[in-house]
């Protein structure tokens, strides 16, 4: 018998897959966590449970097509009109290089941040004296 954790974990990931994928994608899930509550024991389903989150976000992510239609949707229910081409897009953090350039960016912000905020409690604890409040 599954139990309402493992569906839960398992209608959880099905979350971050496409709606056009879903329906698919969950009962194929639920089909192999009948067959691993057969074989394994409470722990290791749990963990076969886990994996489907992975599996969920890999799918979302290597989907490989996101639509982008633009006005084209306020013209699109004439009949006849022809669907829009898929577009493909790329993953904004795909190489190592874009991640640390964008790692390395809200460090530089973070730090510019805290060179502020510094900055203004320095100002304030050197200006207590009477002379800086009357200035």
């Amino acid at each position: 018998m599954m139990t309402r954790l493992h569906l839960a974990i398992l209608w959880t990931g099905s979350r971050f897959v496409r709606g056009s994928d879903r329906a698919e994608w969950l009962a194929e899930w639920q089909t192999e966590l009948w067959y691993a509550m057969r074989e394994g024991d409470g722990e290791s389903v749990t963990s076969f449970c886990l994996g489907s989150l992975r599996d969920a976000l890999w799918n979302r992510r290597n989907s490989g097509v996101c639509r982008r239609y633009g006005s084209v949707l306020m013209i699109a229910d004439r009949p006849g009109f022809p669907d829009p081409p898929a577009i493909e897009c790329a993953d904004p953090l795909e190489s190592p290089f874009r991640c640390l350039a964008l790692l390395g960016l809200l460090a530089l912000i973070a730090m510019g941040a805290i060179c502020l905020l510094l900055k203004h409690r320095y100002r304030q604890a050197s200006c207590s004296s009477d002379y800086c409040r009357s200035v």
